[in-house]
């Protein structure tokens, strides 16, 4: 097996190398580089106003016209370094504007963000009572279960304003804002 691919490689070797000599890398008369040449007038010409026109008189490099450096946005800085890979370049420095910029600043007047609501009462009613007198309702508070009727608070914050089949309302004491918690259905009075 190993005998077969030393054979495969070096008949592959071999005709590489008889068609390098038969055929040479490049074609007689036909340069592998061609250098550019660059007037020194064009280098240092100001920019044109309108987009770059090719020049009849630009030298020419085949069948398209050489661009100028100028026009291609160099320099003669660049110029001097184009051909050393480790020269040293830096950035262009950008141009201040004459007359700094004023931000225009426009009078809002500051929006009155409403105050969040107040989070809901963390009871929930789990049963009722009707003893006949006045109905009340089992609600369970953090602190256990206690028997809410009209009238009563629930801890120091809330006062059970009004008890129906289907809502218990609470009145926040100090904010008077109403609240309603349901009552299940199976434990309506």
């Amino acid at each position: 097996m190993k005998q077969r691919r030393l054979t495969v490689l070096l008949g592959a070797m071999a005709t590489m190398i008889a068609v390098r000599l038969w055929v040479p890398f490049s074609a007689p008369g036909v340069p592998a580089v061609e250098a550019i040449a660059k007037p020194a007038a064009a280098v240092r010409a100001p920019l044109p106003a309108g987009p770059p026109q090719p020049d009849s008189a630009a030298p020419t490099t085949g069948d398209r016209p050489a661009v100028p450096l100028a026009l291609a946005g160099g320099s003669d800085a660049e110029d001097e370094t184009a051909g050393n890979a480790f020269a040293v370049r830096h950035p262009p420095v950008p141009v201040a504007p004459s007359a700094p910029v004023q931000p225009v600043h426009e009078a809002v007047a500051p929006v009155a963000e409403p105050a969040p609501p107040d989070p809901a009462p963390p009871y929930q009613v789990i049963g009722t009572w009707d003893d006949g007198t006045t109905p009340g309702v089992f609600v369970a508070t953090p602190n256990g279960v206690e028997l809410a009727r009209v009238g009563s608070s629930l801890g120091t914050v809330y006062k059970v304003t009004a008890i129906s089949r289907q809502i218990l309302t609470l009145e926040q004491i100090t904010s008077k804002r109403q609240f309603q918690l349901a009552v299940p259905a199976s434990a309506s009075p």
